[in-house]
């Protein structure tokens, strides 16, 4: 089909047209196959579609969303719940598996054990500037200190460490920190600075200047 017999098809269908068909004419048109993309290219654009969709989600659950207090780990948990998705939906955004995404909101990997690149994606998929970035960072830091002493005495019993964390504890236990104000700290370790000023670097490449500030 034509570049006109698509816009004839258009105008037709939008009642827009400036001259006049008789039925023959109208039929004709109407008769023609509308194209169709390739397989391949029909899929781009519906992943892009979803896409667009899980953005849009993920901007409205940041308006909804206050990082005071929170760990990055439990932030990023809050927004993509708040947004309806689900980890397998950032796993995949990101390119990584779920225990990944999972490790990331729990906490077990600390911002000092993903690479700049991994941490980019993250501040990239949820749209978290620097300063924000380093605010969570500074929490996540001053909650783990903490955690570390509670952990102790719920691992252990009967004199015996027992090494069992269940999501739901570990989640009980950054609520509790967090509504105690026990995580705050002053100062960023020097080693999660240097982790932030690596990712604000990666930013610079990706030309997202505008998550710097």
């Amino acid at each position: 089909m034509k570049d006109d017999d698509i816009i004839d098809l258009i105008r037709l269908a939008t009642l827009e047209a400036e001259f006049e068909l008789c039925d023959q004419e109208v039929d004709a048109i109407l008769a023609r196959p509308l194209p169709q993309p390739p397989t391949g290219k029909l899929e781009r654009y519906k992943l892009r579609l979803v896409r667009l969709q899980q953005d849009l989600a993920i901007r409205k659950a940041l308006g909804l969303t206050k990082h005071e207090n929170r760990t990055i780990g439990r932030y990023l948990e809050f927004v993509r719940e708040q947004a309806c998705l689900s980890r397998g939906d950032i796993a995949e955004r990101l390119g990584k598996n779920v225990d990944f995404v999972q490790k990331v909101e729990t906490g077990d990997w600390d911002l000092h054990e993903l690479t700049p690149q991994e941490t980019a994606d993250f501040v990239e998929l949820f749209q978290i500037n620097i300063p924000c970035l380093a605010n969570l960072a500074k929490n996540s830091y001053g909650a783990n200190v903490v955690k570390s002493t509670f952990r102790v005495a719920a691992r252990s019993h009967g004199g015996k460490q027992v090494d069992v964390r269940a999501e739901d504890v570990d989640k009980a236990l950054d609520a509790f920190v967090r509504k105690m104000h026990l995580s705050r700290t002053q100062e960023l370790p020097a080693l999660v600075a240097l982790c932030i000023e690596k990712v604000r670097s990666e930013l610079i490449k990706r030309g997202r200047k505008d998550l710097l500030e």
